[in-house]
This record gives structure tokens, sequence and C-alpha cells, in this order.
């Protein structure tokens, strides 16, 4: 009688101790998605142009997107990028997006290459600034107001 106390009594703790892990669980996997969804939002900057070779972006809520460190692998599509857009043909620039899309993706938020196919939004881009970065921005044609903008860095 005594060892199914003592085994019943275990069976009782080992449950209990489960399912408050479980909350604990499910508690923490919570808590670790918000802040992930916190940790992905970029830190906005503003995009200036001075002229010449005087632009850039600075601290302060805007619309420039942190800097990206373009590596070894995706050097050539970003060089292409550039090439294709400093050439102005739309046509061309929604071409090479709608063909590179995936991969583009790594660098581009959905619905701003959903608004480069579509002609909502023209891409033009800036040569490398003072701190040797390349930019590229999707403007509303309508008005010209800047709507983003992506520096790229080669390491």
């Amino acid at each position: 009688m005594k060892k199914i106390s003592i085994i019943l009594l275990m069976i009782v703790a080992f449950t209990s101790c489960t399912k408050e892990n479980l909350v604990n669980t499910t508690t923490r996997k919570a808590d670790l998605n918000t802040n992930t969804k916190a940790a992905t939002q970029p830190v906005m900057r503003i995009w200036y142009d001075n002229g010449g070779s005087d632009y850039g972006c600075i601290k302060g809520k805007g619309n420039c997107l942190p800097t990206t460190d373009i590596v070894a692998d995706k050097i050539k599509l970003i060089n292409n990028l550039f090439c294709v857009v400093k050439s102005a043909n739309q046509p061309e620039i929604i071409h090479f997006f709608k063909e590179n899309r995936d991969e583009l993706s790594l660098f581009f938020e959905k619905e701003t290459i959903d608004n480069v196919l579509n002609g909502t939004f023209v891409v033009k881009d800036k040569d490398e600034n003072a701190q040797n970065e390349r930019f590229i921005l999707f403007v509303l044609p309508s008005t010209g107001e800047i709507t983003s903008v992506n520096p790229f860095v080669s390491k």
C-alpha cells in the first residue's frame, strides 16, 4: 500500500511539473515571437541629397533603410541591378525585378517589389557617396516622392 501511495504521489508530481513547464514554454515562445518581431523592425533614417556627392542617410525617422553589406555571392546581382537601374529604362528594370524576384527579396520587401512590377514605383539609383554607399531609390512617378531608399556597400 505504501508503494502504491508513493507511486501515485510521484505521478501527480511529474504531471504537475510537466503542466507547468508546458505553460511556461508557451509563454516563453510568445515572448520570443514578440521580441523577434520587434528586433526585425528596421531602424529607419532620413534620406538627404544636397547635390554633388553630398547625399546619404542620417539619424532620424524617415524613409532610408539600414545599409546592406553586400557579400561576395550577391555582388554580381547587385552590380547588375545598378547597371539596369542606371539605364533608366523602366521596362528593362521591371523585367530584371521579375526575373530576379526571389534573390531581390533578400534586399527589398515583397510589397516594394510588387510596386515595381505593377509600375507604382519607379526605380532610381545614386552612385557611391563619400562613405562608399550606393543607393536604390523607389519613387512615386506621379509626385516624385521618394518612398524608400536602400543603401548598399560592398564588403
